[in-house]
């Protein structure tokens, strides 16, 4: 019974991969069209006051509005209130322009409230913690024009010249940032996991291990999947949560990918890391990772794509977006896949291919040699 469930939820996932990404593609490519033929000041003034939804739902994820409100059930907005310890009137404001925009719904003239499908997504199981990240002042201070412009001329990150450090040693000092950042990196694999999961080649007869894996969010998918599979995290965190589920086992190592990676696995996945450092850095990874691993044995990095020269670029906004992103946070990038099989054929590893999935991740194939 528990094979032919699995099998068919696989056949789901799967389905409802290709309808997603045939959906977004769709979805980017009218985008662009209505983008083209708006007046550019139109079109200008809808981006640069993008973030003051942003801020709205970023405070909204703060105050955990959407946790206070049960799932199909109307509220009054003043029991709402005195829930988070909020004036009525400055709650309505707030759920006002939350609901213009699909996130929650107004009834009875904004005396009541109730949840629709995207505010269901401002739930803590879901991706409240990402949505409150890119609010919180310590994060979007590396955007500043200062900053910015300080970055280009020093070669630092936007964050580095905001705060002097490194992104990942202020969050090893900070607990609270680091707790939030964990959580966030955990919302985004939660939503990926069943449609990256549907594509990876693994058996449960594999090895795995999650290299940079946070708190075990993508092995603990896995391990559920495939109960008999053997599955590691390693990662520089002290938090160790593999013994919270006893049906979700896997084992945690506390390390540094930049100094060794566990030995004993025949299957290393790198999801989200490598995107987060230059290429001298990078190869320092992937050379770790071979070092831990015999020939013939695989790799898969999972990462967003930038489109190579030639290639349509009409769907690849948030790509991009996402580029900008890590260069101000990190210093990191976005690659091409010809970028990647370079780097990774400088250090022995064999490119296979690139295989693209229902979410913006791409899997990237390679073996030992």
């Amino acid at each position: 019974m528990r094979s032919y469930f699995h099998l068919t939820a696989q056949h789901i996932y799967r389905v409802k991969g290709v309808l997603l990404r045939t959906l977004w593609r769709t979805e980017a490519r009218l985008q662009s069209f209505l983008r083209r033929m708006k007046p550019g000041p139109l079109t200008l003034f809808s981006d640069v006051t993008a973030h003051w939804l942003g801020s709205a739902l970023g405070f909204a994820a703060s105050l955990r509005l959407a946790d206070h409100l049960a799932p199909k059930q109307t509220q009054s907005v003043a029991e709402l209130a005195e829930l988070i310890s909020m004036q009525p009137s400055d709650l309505l404001r707030l759920l006002r322009i939350l609901a213009a925009h699909g996130y929650f719904q107004l009834s009875d003239g904004g005396q009541h409230v109730s949840h629709t499908r995207l505010s269901m997504a401002l739930r803590s199981e879901a991706v409240r913690a990402f949505t409150e990240l890119q609010a919180r002042l310590w994060y979007r201070q590396s955007f500043s024009p200062k900053h910015m412009k300080a970055a280009c001329e020093g070669g630092l990150s936007g964050f580095e010249v905001a705060t002097d450090r490194h992104f990942f040693d202020h969050i090893e000092n900070q607990p609270q940032d680091a707790l939030l950042f964990l959580e966030s990196m955990a919302d985004i694999t939660r939503f990926c996991t069943p449609y990256l999961v549907e594509c990876l080649p693994v058996t449960p007869s594999s090895r795995v291990l999650d290299v940079g894996g946070g708190d075990g969010e993508l092995a603990r998918a896995l391990a559920t999947s495939l109960p008999d599979l053997v599955i590691g995290v390693v990662d520089r965190s002290q938090t160790d949560r593999s013994s919270e589920n006893t049906s979700s086992k896997y084992r945690f190592h506390q390390g540094d990918f930049f100094r060794s990676v566990p030995e004993g696995y025949d299957h290393l996945l790198l999801k989200n890391i490598l995107h987060d450092w230059n290429d001298e850095l990078c190869l320092a990874i992937l050379r770790h990772c071979r070092a831990a691993v015999e020939v013939g044995d695989r790799l898969t990095v999972i990462e967003c794509l930038l489109p190579g020269a030639g290639e349509e670029t009409t769907a690849d906004a948030d790509t991009f977006a996402l580029d900008w992103n890590v260069w101000a946070t990190l210093s990191g990038r976005e690659r091409t896949a010809q970028e990647y099989q370079e780097l990774l054929a400088q250090v022995g590893w064999k490119f296979e291919k690139a295989q693209p999935t229902a979410t913006p991740y791409w899997l990237l194939h390679a073996r030992a040699e």
